[in-house]
């Protein structure tokens, strides 16, 4: 399929046949092995849907570089399963079986890992084809555009602190409903606020702190995981920290991709701060270990 449009091109262009030939074949060979790889995946899915433990069908698809997978932590005599996935969408389990078991099943593994991972997002998923949840063969994209941890946590912590907090993002990039939740409470409780808007200039306007961080689209909203590139007046600039308070740091988790996300004139501007922020990471973990430690 893809040998004919390559040699069309090459004859129409006059190209010699030495030239366009070689592109052709390889072209081709690429081609049929990205049908095969689909294929194979359909086939794995289709036989596997359904067995306790299909799950790791398309868990051991996820980049083991971003994310982990442990199988079974909670299981039921009848083979419910609960698995917990880590990454950059933070903690997710996702429970398999029959809902009526494996749905208070899950929700206790989540109450168990809320209490020991402030800050980080937990999210239940349930394996199956009824209302409400995930099918197998759409279990890996899913997670993959699961909002993401540190929006998250940065959101939660800064409402605890009191902060007077706005979210900028384009439309389509909503955090979790449940995060928003938390944060509002949080926000109440400290004197704090939390303002949601698709207006970047808005946000920005008196803001005495920049915090920049790209995540990808929310689940429901059908775009892919690359639309974060398809924005490119969100990519923080000198511009957008002149509108914020004139004595606003720049902030961000690190790392980051110069002129993707941040332009350089951002990162190298006097009151970017990152580099200050990684450091003072580096010693809050180490006051935690002390504290695991000698507690």
């Amino acid at each position: 399929g893809v040998v004919a449009p390559v040699a069309v091109l090459g004859i129409v262009t006059r190209l010699a046949w030495w030239a366009w030939l070689p592109l052709a074949l390889v072209s081709g060979v690429l081609g049929a092995m990205l049908v095969l790889t689909r294929r194979v995946k359909g086939a794995m899915v289709k036989r596997y849907e359904g067995q306790p433990g299909s799950a790791e069908v398309a868990l051991q698809l996820l980049n083991n570089k971003k994310y982990t997978y442990d199988m079974g932590i909670a299981a039921t005599r009848q083979l419910d399963l609960v698995h917990r996935v880590v990454g950059p969408s933070g903690i997710v389990l996702i429970g398999e079986g029959t809902v009526g078991r494996v749905r208070p099943l899950i929700q206790g593994e989540a109450r168990k890992h809320e209490q020991v991972s402030y800050g980080t997002p937990v999210t239940q998923v349930l394996l199956g084809k009824g209302d409400g949840q995930v099918k197998l063969g759409d279990l890996e994209k899913h997670i993959k555009a699961l909002p993401k941890a540190v929006p998250n946590s940065f959101l939660l912590t800064a409402a605890a602190a009191g902060c007077e907090v706005r979210v900028a993002h384009p439309k389509g990039f909503e955090l979790h409903p449940s995060v928003l939740a938390e944060a509002d409470a949080y926000a109440q409780a400290t004197g704090g606020s939390v303002v949601i808007t698709q207006d970047l200039e808005a946000a920005l306007e008196g803001s005495q702190v920049v915090y920049a961080k790209a995540w990808g689209p929310a689940t429901e909203s059908g775009l892919a995981a690359e639309a974060v590139t398809q924005f490119p007046a969100w990519r923080t600039s000198p511009a957008h920290l002149a509108q914020a308070h004139r004595d606003a740091i720049f902030l961000h988790c690190l790392p980051v991709r110069r002129n993707v996300e941040v332009a350089d004139g951002v990162l190298d501007h006097t009151h970017c701060r990152v580099v200050d922020e990684a450091e003072n990471r580096f010693h809050v973990q180490r006051a935690v270990l002390d504290w695991l430690f000698t507690e």
